[in-house]
């Protein structure tokens, strides 16, 4: 399995999970959604 199969396995099993806990901290739901659609693409161009 490649290391992006394995990424993007890992996102949409904790997309969900994630973005309930940037939402809680944030209060801000679009907020949120940027700040981990820019860490998935950081993970993925690292």
């Amino acid at each position: 399995m490649s290391a992006a199969t394995t990424a993007e396995r890992v996102a949409r099993e904790s997309y969900g999970r994630l973005l309930a806990l940037l939402v809680a901290r944030t209060r801000d739901v679009a907020a949120a959604e940027d700040a981990l659609a820019d860490a998935f693409a950081a993970a993925l161009t690292a």
